[in-house]
This record gives C-alpha cells, structure tokens and sequence, in this order.
C-alpha cells in the first residue's frame, strides 16, 4: 500500500463560499472585503454541493471571507446534511455572537464551528482582524456555540504578533469548553504577502509545538495544528500511549508497533485529504496555496471534479513524497509530515521545495531573512513587523 494514503474523495472539502468579509484580517490567505462580481449564484452553489456528494466527500467547510454574510448560507448547510455530508463553518463570530443569529444555524443542521480568536488580549485580536470590538464578538460566538451542542474548534494563527499569549489562549478556550483548539500555520500569502516579516522561527514553531502536544494531556479539550511538523515532533516526545497528531485528529496508539500507521494518516493534506473551492469555482489543493493558473485544478462546474481528484497531475505530485525536494525529500518524517506544500510553494515557487518553518530547514530559514529588507529580529529568533504601519 502506498504510503501516505489517499482516499478515492476529499475527506473535507473547504469552500470559500464568498469574498465578502466585515474585517480586515492582516493575514488573510483570500485578501477579502467586498463581495467579488463572479461569485457563483444561488442556484450554481446548490448545483455544486449535489457534485461534491456525488463524489463522495466526506465533510464541507463553508468559508470565505465570511460565510455567514451569504444570505442562503442556512440552506447550504441544510443541504449540505440532506446530501448525507457533515457540515463544517469557519468563521470570525461576528454574527454568530447573537444567540437567535446561531439557533438558525444549529436549526439547518451545523454541526461543526471554527471561530477564530488571535489573542488573549483584545487589542493583539482587534489590530490583526482590523475592527475594533471583534474579539469580544469572537468570545461570544465561542460560548453561544459551546452552549448551543456544536462541536467547537477555536482556531488560532501564530505569528510574532501573539505567540507569546498562546499558552493563556490554550487555557482560557479550555475553560469555555471548546473541544479542539487548532493552531494554523502562517502561510504568506493573500494579504499575509504584506506580512511575511511576521512569521515566527524554525526554533520557535518546534518549542511551540512540543508545548502544544503536552498540553494534550491536560483535559479533554484537543491541541492540533495544521503544522505538519506537529506529528514528527510529537513522536520524538512518545510516552507509552503515543499520540501522533494529525490535521483532524490526535490519535492515541497504546501499542507502539501501531504508530506506524501515522506514516498512512498523517502529513500535509493539500490534494490528498482536503480540496480548496474558490468563490468564483475555480479548484485548489488546499486554500492557503496562492491563485495562480498553475496551482489551479479547475472548475468545479465546467470539468468532472471526481476525475480531477484522481487523475490530476498536481494531485498525483502533491502525493508522492518521494518528489519531495531536500531536507524534506530525505527526512526520515516525510510520510507523517513532508512540510506544508503551500509555505514551499509561497516561499519558493515549487510545491516539492523545502518547508522552511522546520527546524531542519533552518538554513532555508536564514536565506529568506537575508532577502527581506528592514526586517526586525525579536528576542526569540523570529521576524517582526509593525501592524500599524499596514
């Protein structure tokens, strides 16, 4: 069996249903705002949910921009269930702070909801959203969620700007009640191109994650990270009952000869578990990959989405690790992690380059410090850039 395994359908796909957002967030991968002229109707949507399950996908993440700013975003989530696939949000919380805006969520059939909170203090949240009040709004959808049964992930993207405040973030989502907490990779690109300057160390996102595992063992509330480094770094910490991390689960494996079912399971899921949907149809291995002609798979409604997954040459790349290129292409890891297909391809132009977040990329690392003019280096080996001056 080939490793690392992929299913005859995404397991999720992650549909960016609109461009229209109501914040500013510094380091949005979709550069949203206002809705775009050739966002597909009402009637293409519902179309193109019938495809997906045709297909047999698993899960849809509706998302955006902001996904509760489309007035039929209930029906798709109804639909979404009727077509016998689990419906999944992400969103900022604005709206969903509002208890009746959520019951009618809850009422078409959510299931799943990711709510972004990029702080602990309010003004580390604000100033990267870009809209004063959004963090209180963000906390308020946490609750009203946790409240309302929902499965609820709180999900926080670490940069220079908030790592510090990651331990007290994980602490007080536990408190609420969340049942993941899920640290997302900075990837530069969409509005975050503006802030490459902001992302942390090799170093510091390997004591991130050694943190992060460990924190699984206090409570029931899960830490994941859609790092890839997160599985290798996990394993190097293994205790009797291992835990080797993947993008959608912390699966714990008790018999040690078990764990070598990670190298099946785990690593980057760009176009191997996950499949990203622009607002405007066209087809991404994931959504954090940068839009360009030759990223793009296709069009979900002009060609035959099943054939794309299966015999899409990016795909059929994207899943043979032995392409991969140094220190990745020989790391012994490279089936459970293999680095983020999309920071390569952001930072090198190739999706088979090295991941340069890996501490066994440090070298990459110091290149690309090398090249960005007027960075700042904080005190823990990261780069910094100032917010206010975007």
């Amino acid at each position: 069996m080939k490793k690392p395994f992929v299913p005859g359908a995404p397991f999720q796909v992650v549909w960016n249903i609109t461009n229209a957002c109501n914040l500013k967030c510094a380091h949005c991968y979709e550069d949203a705002g206002k809705r775009s002229s050739n966002e597909l109707t009402n009637q293409e949507i519902i179309r193109g949910l019938e495809i997906i399950s045709k297909a047999s996908a698993t899960s849809i993440a509706f998302s955006g921009g902001e996904p509760t700013s489309n007035p039929h975003i209930t029906d798709y989530i109804k639909l979404t269930k009727e077509l016998g696939m689990y419906p999944a949000m992400a969103t900022n919380g604005y709206k969903l702070s509002k208890q009746s805006k959520l019951n009618k969520f809850v009422d078409a059939g959510l299931e799943f909801v990711q709510i972004s909170i990029d702080g602990l203090n309010l003004e580390t949240h604000d100033s990267f959203r870009g809209v004063e009040g959004s963090w209180d709004k963000a906390i308020q959808a946490v609750e009203n969620s946790v409240d309302a049964d929902l499965f609820v992930e709180v999900a926080t993207t670490v940069t220079t700007h908030n790592i510090d405040e990651i331990p007290d973030i994980i602490e007080f989502i536990r408190d609420i009640g969340a049942h993941w907490f899920m640290i997302y990779n900075f990837i530069p690109t969409g509005n975050g191109t503006n802030i490459s300057e902001m992302d942390i160390s090799p170093k510091n996102r390997f004591e991130l994650l050694k943190s992060a595992y460990n924190e699984n063992m206090n409570g029931n509330m899960q830490v994941l990270s859609t790092a890839p480094q997160y599985a290798p770094v996990a394993e190097s910490l293994q205790t009797d009952s291992s835990v080797i991390p993947t993008h959608f689960y912390n699966p714990q494996y008790k018999n040690p000869q078990l764990t070598q079912l990670a190298e099946f399971v785990g690593g980057c899921g760009a176009g191997r578990f996950y499949m990203g949907i622009e607002p405007n149809r066209d087809l991404y291995p994931c959504v954090f990959f940068p839009r360009t002609e030759e990223l793009k798979l296709g069009n979900l409604m002009n060609d035959d989405f099943d054939q794309i997954w299966k015999e899409n040459n990016l795909l059929v790349d994207l899943r043979n690790k032995d392409l991969l290129q140094d220190n990745c292409g020989s790391c012994e890891s490279k089936n459970i992690c293999g680095g983020c297909r999309a920071r390569a391809y952001t930072y090198f132009n190739d999706v088979q380059a090295p991941d340069p977040g890996c501490i066994k990329n440090e070298g990459k690392w110091n290149e690309l410090k090398n090249k960005l003019p007027n960075f700042q280096e904080t005190h823990n080996g990261s780069l910094f850039i100032n917010l206010e001056g975007k």
